[in-house]
């Protein structure tokens, strides 16, 4: 029978190996991390003393390792946990906050490398492509928290503005998806459809003015361009390489898988703005394949496909025209 204790000591430390910065003495590393002695340090790696909680969540933190993939090599279990910062109901706008947080620690943890890798299956507008568009980001704020009626009627959206914290965050979210080496986006069909609906319900019960959908659809329509641009060039305005496709098989939500030469995680999108993410592989692998399942049915709209790409954006441009009829 193995000893467990010193093999999850030896996980622990091959983890480490694998994700810390390059040209860093492992000993000399972990001494400075968890204030430690080097002969302390010594003795975890060797599994003779085995590290601590406190000294593993610390070390998960900095490094970005995941516990649960941890376990599950030392364990074998069947039980796999998902992450995920709030649910929301308590404090909506908190919620918001620490989503942004959570996607940029993830982010931050996989762009270390230089050489990081995001493929997205999305049934809404990336969040990437809403850089300066403040009525959007306002308007994605307001749904989320009216749908927990935390609320009270506001006269017009900018009376819903997004504190000045959320936007700085909202900035460096979309800096460090820009900086990924290389994104590849499958697309639903109708991604504009959603948020033109929801628009079209505020107006209808009075929650947002018509005047604030007039802002909606112009930046809507910014949006629309700058996807098409992208697509077009194939490049994001950081330079990174972007590929889109169009897939032909229906989905239900959006999907992300994001790796680096070290490690791996996915995310799953729920509630509106918010997700559950892993790191365990189990889980990564399986999204990994859907996600190339559903690439492997769509069509590629980057630098080629131009008649399904000028189709597309056409058809975007066409659900946001559905906005019109409130401007009358």
């Amino acid at each position: 029978m193995k000893d467990l204790k010193k093999t999850f000591s030896i996980e622990v430390t091959e983890a480490i190996r694998e994700n810390m910065p390059a040209g860093e003495d492992i000993v000399n590393y972990l001494a400075v991390l968890l204030d430690l002695k080097k002969e302390s340090v010594k003795r975890r790696i060797k599994g003779t003393v085995p590290f601590t909680f406190q000294e593993i969540a610390q070390i998960s933190n900095t490094l970005g390792i995941s516990i649960d993939s941890l376990i599950d090599k030392c364990y074998s279990g069947s039980k796999i946990s998902l992450s995920i910062e709030s649910l929301g109901y308590e404090e909506p706008v908190e919620c918001f906050k620490k989503t942004l947080q959570r996607c940029i620690y993830l982010l931050e943890n996989k762009n270390r490398s230089g050489n990081s890798a995001r493929h997205v299956a999305s049934d809404v507008i990336p969040f990437v492509f809403c850089e300066s568009k403040y009525s959007i980001l306002n308007f994605v704020l307001l749904r989320w928290v009216y749908n927990f009626k935390k609320i009270h009627v506001p006269g017009k959206l900018s009376d819903f503005e997004m504190p000045q914290d959320l936007k700085k965050l909202a900035s460096k979210l979309i800096v460090e998806l820009k900086n990924i080496k290389n994104t590849t986006f499958i697309f639903d069909n109708g991604i504009f459809s959603n948020i033109v609906k929801d628009i079209c319900y505020f107006v209808e019960v009075g929650l947002i003015t018509r005047s604030d959908a007039e802002l909606l659809r112009n930046e809507l329509y910014d949006i629309g361009a700058d996807m098409e641009k992208v697509a077009a060039t194939g490049r994001f305005s950081s330079g990174r390489d972007v590929r889109m496709y169009l897939t032909n098989i229906s989905f239900d939500t959006s999907y992300t898988y994001i790796q680096n030469e070290r490690s791996e995680c996915c995310m799953f999108k729920i509630y509106s703005v918010n997700s559950v993410d892993s790191h365990n592989p189990k889980v990564c692998g399986v999204q990994k394949k859907w996600i190339d399942f559903l690439k492997s049915h769509s069509t590629l709209i980057t630098k080629s496909g131009e008649y399904e790409r000028t189709r597309f954006f056409e058809d975007q441009r066409e659900i946001i025209r559905k906005l019109d009829s409130l401007l009358k």
